[in-house]
């Protein structure tokens, strides 16, 4: 994909796709990196649907989130810039997210086949 006229040392991707930096600098200098693949995850979450709820206490949560439907399911926590900060598995009923800083962040669970977002309040 080519993106002509960004000229700055950061570039933030609106679309997943194949990336390479091409410097040039004149006619007779350039450099070429290595292609990077990006994909973009999909955090959107639809509150108004009760089959997509995680039943989960408390929120706001200061260190055990705890869940009703979802024991020893797979999750990954996501900040809302989409990064990943926390995966794993949900031990008995609850996921300890101590270590999170305060904020807002979505819990994505996996179970039987469905994955559920769901926002959570980080105190």
């Amino acid at each position: 994909m080519i993106i002509n006229g960004v000229n700055t040392y950061n570039y933030i991707v609106n679309e997943g796709g194949n990336y390479k930096v091409i410097i040039e600098y004149s006619t007779t200098c350039n450099a070429t990196s290595n292609t990077v693949n990006i994909t973009l995850q999909n955090l959107s979450i639809n509150e108004n649907s009760p089959e997509n709820k995680i039943n989960f206490y408390p929120n706001p949560v200061k260190e055990l989130i705890f869940l009703s439907d979802f024991i020893d399911s797979d999750y990954e926590i996501y900040n809302l810039l989409g990064n990943m900060v926390q995966k794993g598995k949900s031990k008995d009923n609850y996921i300890n997210v101590n270590q999170l800083a305060k904020g807002i962040y979505v819990l994505k669970l996996h179970k039987n086949g469905n994955v559920i977002n769901q926002k959570f309040i980080k105190e």
